[in-house]
């Protein structure tokens, strides 16, 4: 947990996880919808695997128990301007997500958070399809404890898409603050091959929190890398994509994804 950990650090835990995620929209005028939604993180069967029964963990000092429940709803804010949502030549995305869990629901503790994710698109040159992409997504909890695999982390979002360059959970706390860009660009003429340079930078709270508000904050967290796109369908303008990320204190890694990251 926190910004300031290594690898020594590193806790391997095995567990199992069921999540239900659904939020129904309703278009409230031109590219902006609103509405309401469910979610559920239910994780049981948690056992750390270190094999080091000395070793005092971050999920020992959170808090480790052998199941965790986070049920409850959420009120919905979506712009979506894109031409294209599987692979953005335009427009903007902004997503405003607040999540109430609640024990009437089964939870297993009272905890809110706010998601905020914006996205923009940007032709550069004009005259082209290569793309300037610009994405933050920022992550909050509050009014209570979290449980420890539903806390803001690294590679936790959604699709399993921010801090190319580090494993998923590499860096987890209770708030994430998180930016990206990419450059894509073509490199045959037809389309059929394409490569993309990104880099992002991450700050995440540290643990124990050493103040309030922006103190707690750990340092900037920065990884880079590049790709390649592979188009493998013309009439939904949807790719392959391969890409391989370096990140701080050794950290490094392929990623592969159906359709662009973000």
């Amino acid at each position: 947990m926190g910004g300031k950990t290594t690898f020594n650090d590193e806790s391997l835990v095995d567990y199992m996880h069921l999540r239900i995620y659904q939020v129904a929209l309703k278009k409230v005028s031109k590219n902006i919808e609103a509405g309401i939604g469910y979610h559920l993180d239910y994780h049981w069967n948690i056992l750390e695997t270190n094999g080091d029964n000395t070793l005092i963990t971050d999920l020992q000092k959170y808090g480790l128990s052998s199941k965790s429940v986070s049920s409850g709803l959420s009120l919905n804010l979506q712009h979506d301007s894109r031409t294209n949502s599987s692979t953005p030549l335009g427009g903007n995305y902004v997503n405003i997500q607040y999540r109430y869990n609640l024990k009437v629901f089964g939870s297993k503790t009272n905890w809110q958070s706010l998601l905020m994710e914006m996205r923009k698109y940007i032709r550069f040159p004009n005259n082209t399809n290569n793309i300037i992409a610009l994405w933050s997504y920022n992550w909050f909890t509050f009014d209570g404890k979290a449980p420890y695999f539903d806390l803001p982390s690294i590679g936790w979002d959604t699709y399993y898409n921010t801090g190319r360059g580090y494993a998923i959970g590499r860096y987890r706390g209770k708030n994430l603050v998180y930016f990206e860009t990419e450059y894509r660009f073509g490199i045959t003429h037809n389309g059929l091959l394409g490569g993309v340079a990104f880099g992002n930078v991450q700050s995440i709270s540290n643990y124990p929190n050493s103040g309030q508000g922006i103190t707690s904050m750990s340092k900037l967290i920065p990884s880079f890398g590049g790709g390649l796109r592979l188009k493998w369908n013309k009439l939904t303008n949807t790719s392959l994509a391969f890409d391989y990320g370096i990140g701080i204190g050794g950290s490094k890694g392929f990623i592969f994804n159906i359709n662009e990251v973000f």
